[in-house]
């Protein structure tokens, strides 16, 4: 599913509520029949519940730059232990990592390569495969090819594509609606906080998105209703 609206239209802003990281969001989510109320939600709740979160600042809020490729690509995998049993098995982590690197086509010089040696396209892939490594269920992207090349373009569609045919669900907020048209089964179009639109099969289209994302923002603006979002 792909969320689209104008800039200020709050379809940016889905995903972050969704993964526990807007303090002032309402109402429920629920995963497989585990639900959660946002205001109690967080990321270690979402992540808990088998939600992984690919931000818009990658490099900032996804990825640890100044740690090796096994580390970022195993950090999901490592879970609380007893206290008398507080080991980690490098070699087991290790195996996970190049079992990882090889499904998934990350390129890189060495598994103890630092993430920042790497190209954008992937590291974001490097993001994207630690989350399907650690087995979650639900995938939140917030413009998840921008500023990467064409083949890792392309191999990061992909990824999304067997992930959702294998049961796993996808929501995808983005700006770039050739991308959602290309992608999604539904999209879901914002204006002033609000879904004004939903939109699905021929309708998903990239004329079809950017007529209802103007359609609304117009409205709204006509109306002068403020279209700051409120979700």
């Amino acid at each position: 599913m792909g969320f689209a609206g104008l800039v200020g239209s709050g379809y940016a802003d889905v995903n972050q509520a969704l993964f526990g990281l807007k303090e002032n969001a309402s109402g429920e989510i629920r995963v497989e029949g585990e639900g959660a109320t946002l205001k109690r939600h967080n990321p270690e709740n979402a992540v808990r519940m088998g939600i992984g979160l690919v931000p818009l600042e990658r490099d900032k809020a996804g990825i640890a730059l100044e740690l090796s490729v096994t580390d970022n690509l195993t950090v999901q995998l490592l879970k609380p232990r007893a206290r008398l049993n507080p080991w980690v098995s490098r070699p087991r982590l290790g195996a996970a990592a190049r079992d990882t690197v090889a499904r998934y086509g990350i390129i890189t010089p060495a598994m103890n390569a630092l993430l920042k040696t790497l190209s954008g396209g992937n590291r974001q892939k490097v993001l994207v495969a630690k989350w399907l490594a650690a087995g979650k269920r639900v995938l939140l992207l917030d413009e998840p090819t921008q500023a990467v090349d064409i083949a890792a373009h392309e191999d990061i569609l992909e990824l999304l594509d067997q992930f959702a045919r294998a049961g796993g669900t996808v929501l995808i907020a983005s700006s770039d609606w050739e991308q959602l048209a290309e992608i999604c089964d539904r999209v879901l179009v914002f204006g002033g906080g609000f879904i004004r639109a939903e939109l699905s099969g021929a309708e998903v289209n990239k004329r079809s998105i950017g007529e209802a994302c103007y359609e609304w923002g117009s409205r709204l603006a006509s109306m002068n209703r403020p279209v700051e979002a409120r979700v």
